[in-house]
């Protein structure tokens, strides 16, 4: 996947795939392919995502799924992760992104593996970018740790806030 090198480069590429709102989340080492993605502890913690909440039965009690029309970009491509869902696990609470590797070659699988116990430093450099359009398509991508974007990223990121929106 090629990485932007700038957070001005991204928003340029998000706006012309049809983005109107830009957000990003810096990740934790347990966000991952394995624990899926921490979004929030609520469902008013993905106010900003379009869902569609339907009611499933889980292995602990009901839970609430939400398909999303996500797409992994790069500078120059763009993929679609059929199997990308949002999760509200009522029981914990929190929801989660899941999905987002499966069925898509140019999903970041190398920066969403698990971290080793012995590997772990308590926080991460990694930030995913989400672009949600009027039409409910979310365009994704994922600023690994050591790059550019993502120091810009946690440069500006807002303390007070699980998503920092940058337009």
């Amino acid at each position: 996947m090629a990485v932007f090198s700038s957070l001005g480069e991204l928003v340029k590429r998000f706006k012309a795939l049809g983005a109107r709102t830009i957000v990003f989340k810096p990740l934790e080492e347990n966000d991952n392919r394995k624990q899926q993605i921490y979004v929030g502890d609520s469902l008013e913690a993905v106010y900003h995502l379009p869902t569609q909440w339907r009611c499933e039965k889980g292995t602990d009690g009901d839970i609430q799924k939400s398909d999303l029309n996500l797409r992994w970009v790069d500078t120059t491509r763009e993929e679609r992760a059929p199997e990308a869902k949002l999760i509200f696990y009522p029981q914990y609470p929190e929801v989660r992104l899941s999905g987002v590797l499966s069925g898509c070659r140019l999903a970041p699988r190398e920066h969403l593996q698990p971290v080793a116990k012995p590997d772990r430093k308590g926080y991460d450099e990694r930030v995913l970018f989400l672009g949600i359009s009027s039409d409910g398509r979310v365009v994704a991508h994922l600023a690994p740790a050591g790059s550019a974007l993502s120091a810009e990223a946690r440069g500006i990121e807002d303390q007070d806030s699980l998503f920092t929106q940058v337009i």
